[in-house]
């Protein structure tokens, strides 16, 4: 599931904001 992480990063940068707010996202 490690995987899901850096294909939601490499998409958009953006979306690195919103996995920063999860906070299972780190």
């Amino acid at each position: 599931m490690g995987t899901l992480r850096h294909w939601r990063v490499r998409p958009s940068p953006s979306r690195t904001r919103n996995l920063q707010r999860t906070p299972g996202a780190h």
